[in-house]
C-alpha cells in the first residue's frame, strides 16, 4: 500500500525534473534576446566609431562580447562610466532614445555587479615589506635572536596612525642598504663569525633614575640600585666588562661620601665584588682631575656565546637616608650605577653553541661527500620555517627528501587555485607574532 501511494509522488518529481529545464528555456531565450538587442545598439551608436586600428581615445569596442562581461572588465567599466555621464555618443552625434539608453546602462551595471559578487576581485595587494617590529619578530621566530631594531633600522613611516600599512612602507635605495647591512650583521650573529673584530657597547642608565632600593626582580636580594641588561656575546672568547658611576650636572661623581660595595654578576654568577672607597673630596671630582673613581670597576673574563644577563648593583647598607629627601635643588641627578660596557671578543675560542646555531646547522658533515646533502637539509629546513611549506615540490631550487610541515587537507582545499598551481608548495605569508 505504501509502495502504491509513493508512485504518484515519484511520478510528480520525475515530471518536475523533465519540465524544469523546459521552464528555464524562456528565461534563457529572453536574456539572449536582450543581449542581442543591446549589441545592436552598441554597434549602431558606439562600435561604428570606436573600432579599427586607431580608435578614438584608444577605446576599441569591436572585440567586446556583451554576452560575456567578465572578459575585458576594465573596458566595460570605462564604457559604463561614459554611458552614466551621458558622454557617449558625443554631443551632436545620433543617440538612441532614452528608454533604450537606460536599458543598456542597467543591463551592463546589473551584469557587472553580479559578476563582482560571483567572482570578487580585490585587486593586487601592495608589496608589503616588514616594518621594524615585524622584522624583529621574524628574526626572533626564525633565528632565536633578540635584536634592537632601533640601532639597525630607521623609524618606519606612519600613515593614519599605523606603521604597518603597505602603501606607506616604501623601500628607498638608502633604506634597502640599511636592511642589507642589518641582514649581514644578524647573519654573522646567527652563525657565529669567529673573525668578528672586537667592538664596544655601552648601556647607559638615565641620570634621573632614583637608585635607592632593589630595582627589579632580576636584581639579587640585599641589593640597592644598579641595573640589569641582557647582552648578546657573539662567540666564545674573553670580554671586558666595566661599570661606570653616575655623574652630576657638572660631571662630578656622585655618592662618594661613604664607602660602598659594588657587585658585578653574569647570569647570577658573581664575577667580582669591588670596593669603592670614600673620598674626602666627594662632590668636587670631575673628569680629567686625577684618576676616575670608577676606573678600576672592570673585569676581563671568558664568556660563552649567547644572550646573557649582566647585573651591576650595590650592596644594601643601612645608613642610606630613606623617605622624604631634602630639597638640595638637585632633583635631576641621583647617585648609582651610570653605565655598563662590554668590549670584545678577545682571544676567540670558537663560534660557540647557541640556539640560533642549533636551528641553522641541523647537521655537520664529516666528509666532503656529505656536504651537499647537509646543505640541502639546512636550506630545506630554513625555507620550511619561513613559508610553513614543504619545498620538495617547488622544483630543483629546493631539493629535499623530507618535510614535517605539509599543509593540511583543510587549508589546501580552501585554496584550490594555489593547490592546483603549486601542489603542496602554495605560498603563505611568513609568521609574525606580536
Amino acid at each position: 500500500m505504501i509502495r502504491t501511494r509513493a508512485l504518484p509522488a515519484i511520478g510528480m518529481i520525475l515530471a518536475g525534473a523533465v519540465f524544469l529545464p523546459a521552464a528555464a528555456l524562456p528565461a534563457e531565450n529572453s536574456a539572449s534576446a536582450a543581449a542581442t538587442a543591446h549589441r545592436a545598439t552598441l554597434d549602431q551608436y558606439c562600435v561604428v566609431y570606436h573600432s579599427g586600428p586607431t580608435p578614438p581615445a584608444g577605446l576599441n569596442l569591436q572585440p567586446l562580447d556583451i554576452g560575456n562581461l567578465d572578459d575585458n572588465g576594465a573596458i566595460w567599466e570605462k564604457l559604463l562610466r561614459k554611458l552614466r555621464n551621458r558622454e557617449m555618443p558625443p554631443a551632436g552625434m545620433p543617440r538612441p532614445d532614452a528608454a533604450t539608453y537606460e536599458a543598456l546602462v542597467k543591463y551592463i551595471e546589473t551584469e557587472r555587479d553580479r559578476l563582482a559578487q560571483v567572482k570578487p576581485n580585490p585587486g593586487h595587494p601592495t608589496l608589503h615589506r616588514l616594518n621594524r617590529a615585524e622584522y624583529a619578530n621574524a628574526i626572533r621566530d626564525l633565528l632565536a635572536l633578540e635584536i634592537d631594531v632601533a640601532e639597525l633600522l630607521p623609524a618606519d613611516d606612519i600613515g593614519y596612525g599605523f606603521d604597518n600599512i603597505g602603501d606607506v612602507l616604501n623601500v628607498s635605495p638608502l633604506l634597502l642598504e640599511r636592511y642589507l647591512a642589518a641582514a649581514g650583521k644578524i647573519s654573522r650573529l646567527a652563525v657565529g663569525d669567529t673573525t668578528v673584530p672586537a667592538s664596544y657597547q655601552t648601556y647607559v642608565i638615565p641620570h634621573g633614575l632614583m637608585q635607592r632600593d632593589r630595582m627589579s626582580e632580576a636584581m639579587p636580594f640585599g641589593s640597592r640600585g644598579g641595573t640589569s641588561v641582557r647582552h648578546r656575546f657573539p662567540v666564545d672568547g674573553e670580554y671586558e666588562i666595566s661599570v661606570g658611576l653616575q655623574t652630576g650636572r657638572y660631571d662630578e661623581f656622585l655618592g662618594l661620601g661613604r664607602e660602598r660595595k659594588l657587585d658585578l654578576r653574569l647570569d647570577g654568577r658573581r664575577l667580582e665584588r669591588f670596593t669603592i672607597p670614600a673620598d674626602p673630596r666627594a662632590g668636587e671630582l670631575v673628569h680629567g682631575a686625577g684618576t676616575d673613581p670608577d676606573s678600576h670597576l672592570k673585569v676581563r673574563v671568558p664568556v660563552k656565546a649567547g644572550t646573557r644577563a649582566l647585573v651591576a648593583t650595590f650592596l644594601k647598607d643601612s645608613v642610606m637616608p630613606e623617605g622624604i629627601l631634602p630639597n638640595n635643588r638637585e632633583t635631576a641627578f641621583f647617585e648609582g650605577v651610570g653605565s655598563i660596557s662590554v668590549a670584545g671578543p678577545y682571544n676567540v675560542q670558537g663560534p660557540g653553541a647557541t640556539e640560533s646555531r642549533d636551528r641553522i646547522f641541523l647537521c655537520r658533515p664529516a666528509a666532503t661527500a656529505e656536504e651537499q646533502a647537509c646543505a640541502e637539509k639546512i636550506i630545506s629546513a630554513a625555507t620550511s620555517s619561513l613559508h610553513r611549506v614543504c619545498p620538495s615540490s617547488c622544483g630543483a631550487a629546493f631539493p629535499t627528501t623530507s618535510c614535517s610541515r605539509l599543509p593540511s587537507a583543510e587549508s589546501s582545499a580552501s585554496r584550490p587555485s594555489w593547490r592546483a598551481k603549486f601542489g603542496a608548495c602554495w605560498p603563505i605569508r611568513a609568521r609574525r607574532r606580536w
